[in-house]
């Protein structure tokens, strides 16, 4: 039977100043970070660079190499991938180097927080309220402005999930 590892990247720069991130393109921050051994036989991530970091974290303490397949734009028709191996969730180069897919798709981004990207998130408290905030962050249907609601969220997220991760 087949697991599902749900993992969050490891901790950003922005997290670190408690902004809200959304969609803004930040790194991690400067810091070891305690990386679990996980067993995986395929990756599905967002090509926000703090999660791709966070998969390569784990892929060098797995001793693993990714190869990234995107889903848009010229990048996702490498025709000579499918001759690299008939496991091709598992492709030695004959060496005994193992590669991992690693599907990248902005489907998979985390909620776009919109007009509240980038603000730090006790001044914005202070500036709506803090049961605005709370509103904004935690109720389903309500998103903050300019945003998406995590209802939102779900419409975004289920189908690339029902289409590509729940068959594997």
């Amino acid at each position: 039977m087949a697991k599902l590892i749900l993992l969050r990247h490891f901790k950003s720069q922005w997290n670190l100043e408690n902004r809200f991130t959304g969609w803004v393109d930040v790194p991690l921050m400067r810091a070891d970070f305690e990386i679990p051994a996980l067993d995986f036989d395929v990756v599905y991530t967002s090509p926000l660079i703090r999660n791709l970091h966070t998969v390569l974290k784990v892929f060098e303490k797995k001793d693993k190499y990714p190869i990234f397949r995107h889903f848009k734009g010229k990048m996702k028709n490498w025709t000579h991938f499918e001759e690299l191996g008939p496991d091709r969730n598992n492709i030695s180069n004959g060496a005994g180097q193992n590669y991992i897919q690693v599907f990248v798709s902005e489907a998979l981004n985390e909620r776009y927080y919109g007009k509240l990207q980038g603000l730090n998130k006790e001044e914005t408290m202070k500036k709506y309220g803090k049961e605005k905030v709370h509103l904004w962050r935690r109720s389903y249907n309500i998103a903050p402005p300019g945003g998406e609601s995590l209802a939102d969220v779900v419409k975004r997220t289920m189908p690339f999930y029902k289409k590509y991760v729940e068959k594997d």
